[in-house]
């Protein structure tokens, strides 16, 4: 704080002061991230058009930067009017407006607010007026999910259960209470008298509480707060209470704009309680989810656009969100882009996504003022009897440096990647197992010092590895280190760390509870860590109770996976066990990388399992293999599903399933154009095996570590290079523009 001259400070000073006190990772858990100022003066000089007749809310408000923009916006118009400077103050209270769910943002926020409404204030006491007012930004649950908004304003007056044995409540008059100003200032009286043991109920006549009706609501309630206070429980129900409420006042007093950015966030990473009800609201409410039970990928950030929508903003008035780059064209937005958000016995929410174009960010330079690319969405809101018109066709792509006022804008179309199509090994791809945390199953095999050595052991050690993640890289692990298991429960494991184009390298060893060659995990739900532990050997019970206690004292309050449920995720590693069993009609498999740029390669070991970095494919023959290994691997596949993945600060990263998408069609023994690529394929992998123990050979000689991101560059050098690579890419490239 001591950093700043606050006579001069510059109206960004709350958002740096956020950025610095907030550490990175509980922003992301938050979902929050910065602003630009740049650009949430965009979004209000295009959206605010009306400064001094229009209302401005921003539910997500972070430390206040579109607040702050908004309220210079507003003193700039004021300042054209000739107002008196208490009227300019008085109605830019009630023209801009935040909320946030974070305490220390609202604080901030509420300073950005008071910086930039400097010169109103500043006017207003030089004009001999008092100029003290209560800053309209607040603590509180935007999507309103934790209370019944409905029935709690149902009534004349408004009750607070305290949830004590006592059963206390705290009324409130809802006349009051929808008087913002008169009943934050009362609050923070009552608040401050009660602390500090003044006589509390004089803070009704020094705000002016004359009406009867009030006066005796108020009263009980100021009793039962000093009795809370007398018993421990503090103030903080008058703070508590003035927060919890204005977001459903706002919600029953709707405004012309919402403004902001929501949080970036998806379902998968909330808390369990609060990932049902958001989920449930995503159905039920609104009809938007897109995607079975497990689809929870997909972003809260559509959730909290209809939500803004439907609790804030009156019918005619226009919302504009910075949104991820996904929203413009992402499967899992495709229902939220219909603009008409309606679920069975439900009042529809219509939208118009045409009232302006939504602006696409992505190629600005230099992309790193949010973790991944982003885009911003207007739309205008529709009666309940109108149709919505969908978020389609045209966007303005923003072309040059970020922040450049001489930006360029330049029309494309929205490539939907929802509404492509799928190729016959959409449904036979499947993600590798999740065997993580890695410290705690991945190993090094160390040498056993033991006179006589039980056999068939191995002595191990725990791996670190460097994509290993905290608190997992930190543990003290010496209860499972130079540790000695039954050899039968070690297994090779490919990683996309163990995968380049048409080669694997060594794969990495995981110690699992289940032996080799076992058809099914050993469950058993009352068992530690969800296994029966007689189907384990003597040795690996004991590591399997060390490593599930570590698993429990150390995994996230929101994760309630028991470490078998966390390895076995959706069947993932039991599918592999069955397929190792019996591979029916599909012998061979087919891995590719997860992430990043498309990289397969064959793996001839059957016995191997697959991490959930990459993903598996069955095949019937060799040749069928190396159709696929050839199309992943080229140049002419990255081109055309690079349009169809989501992006992050360096480009498209997440394949996935996307690459079926283009219509990849089943492997044709009869094809002469599936049998060329098929060669092609073969062709290459055997050429890209020489390379690869020519470089193991340079880097031994040379005694130097040749790790995957050296082979991947090389082979990919030449596979552009040389005459294998060219005849894939030309094989490849008939296949993908429909060539027979």
């Amino acid at each position: 704080m001591a950093r700043f001259d606050w006579t001069e400070a510059p109206a960004d000073t709350a958002a740096t002061l956020y950025e610095t006190v907030i550490p990175p990772e509980e922003r992301r858990h938050l979902g929050e991230y910065y602003t630009p100022a740049w650009l949430a003066r965009a979004m209000i000089r295009e959206l605010v058009d009306d400064p001094l007749n229009q209302r401005v809310l921003d539910p997500a408000c972070g430390s206040g930067t579109f607040i702050a923009e908004a309220v210079s916006h507003f003193i700039a118009a004021a300042g054209k009017t000739g107002w008196e400077p208490m009227e300019v103050l008085s109605r830019l209270r009630e023209a801009v407006t935040g909320i946030d769910v974070h305490p220390v943002a609202v604080h901030l926020a509420r300073a950005a607010w008071t910086l930039a409404a400097r010169p109103a204030i500043n006017a207003a006491a030089a004009a001999g007026h008092d100029a003290s007012l209560s800053i309209p930004v607040y603590l509180g649950d935007a999507l309103q999910l934790r209370f019944d908004t409905e029935g709690m304003f149902a009534q004349h007056t408004i009750t607070i259960s305290v949830e004590d044995d006592e059963n206390t409540e705290l009324a409130f008059p809802r006349s009051l209470v929808e008087r913002a100003e008169a009943f934050d200032s009362l609050m923070g009286d009552i608040s401050t008298h009660i602390e500090r043991g003044d006589d509390p109920f004089l803070s009704l006549d020094d705000n002016h509480i004359d009406d009867p009706a009030e006066r005796g609501t108020i009263e009980e309630t100021i009793r039962a707060m000093k009795r809370l206070h007398d018993k421990g429980r503090n103030h903080i129900w008058a703070y508590y209470t003035r927060n919890m409420v204005r977001p459903v006042t706002l919600s029953n007093s709707k405004v012309d704009v919402v403004i902001g950015n929501p949080p970036w966030i998806n379902y998968n990473q909330t808390a369990d309680i609060l990932r049902d009800e958001l989920q449930n609201l995503s159905r039920t409410r609104y009809g938007i989810w897109a995607g079975g039970r497990y689809a929870t990928h997909q972003d809260v950030a559509g959730l909290f656009f209809a939500r803004s929508v439907d609790r804030y903003l009156k019918d005619g008035g226009v919302i504009g969100f910075v949104m991820p780059h996904s929203a413009l064209q992402a499967g899992q937005y495709s229902k939220w882009r219909s603009g008409q958000w309606k679920a069975r016995n439900q009042g529809s929410v219509q939208v118009d996504f045409t009232f302006k174009r939504a602006w696409d960010l992505e190629r600005l330079e230099p992309n790193s003022f949010f973790p991944i690319p982003a885009s911003v969405v207007f739309a205008r809101k529709l009666s309940q009897d109108a149709s919505g018109k969908p978020l389609a066709g045209r966007v303005e792509r923003w072309l040059g440096k970020a922040g450049d006022d001489n930006v360029r804008r330049e029309s494309v179309g929205i490539v939907d990647t929802g509404a492509v199509g799928e190729s016959p090994y959409a449904p036979l791809s499947r993600q590798g197992a999740t065997i993580v945390p890695r410290r705690l199953f991945y190993v090094e095999e160390t040498e056993n010092s033991a006179i006589v050595r039980a056999a068939p052991t191995v002595t191990v050690n725990p791996r670190l590895g460097g994509l290993d993640k905290a608190p997992w890289k930190d543990l003290d692990l010496t209860a499972i280190t130079a540790q000695t298991v039954e050899a039968k429960h070690l297994f090779d494991v490919h990683l996309g760390e163990t995968i380049a184009p048409y080669v694997t390298l060594e794969p990495l060893k995981a110690l699992l509870p289940m032996r080799q060659g076992d058809a099914t995990i050993p469950t058993n739900d009352r068992g530690p860590g969800g296994i029966r532990l007689g189907g384990l050997e003597r040795r690996m019970r004991e590591r399997w109770q060390t490593v599930s206690r570590l698993w429990e004292e150390n995994k996230s309050l929101a994760n309630r996976l028991n470490l078998l449920e966390r390895l076995d995720y959706m069947g993932n590693l039991q599918s592999q066990l069955e397929w190792m069993e019996d591979a029916g009609d599909r012998p061979v498999r087919v891995v590719y990388t997860k992430s990043g740029e498309p990289t397969a390669a064959l793996l001839e070991d059957r016995q191997t399992l697959v991490d959930h970095l990459l993903y598996w494919i069955p095949c019937k023959t060799n040749d069928e293999a190396n159709y696929l290994v050839a199309i992943i691997n080229s140049d002419a596949l990255q081109e055309a599903v690079e349009p169809l993945m989501s992006k992050g600060q360096f480009g498209a990263r997440d394949l996935h399933k996307h690459l079926w998408r283009l219509l990849i069609p089943e492997f044709d023994p009869a094809s002469e154009l599936h049998g060329s690529i098929a060669e092609a394929g073969a062709t290459a992998a055997r050429k890209a095996q020489e390379k690869l123990a020519n470089l193991q050979e340079q880097y031994q000689r040379e005694e130097k570590e040749l790790t995957v991101t050296i082979v991947r560059r090389e082979l990919r050098a030449w596979l552009r290079t040389s005459n294998e690579g060219k005849a894939v890419e030309s094989t490849v490239s008939r296949l993908l523009t429909g060539g027979s």
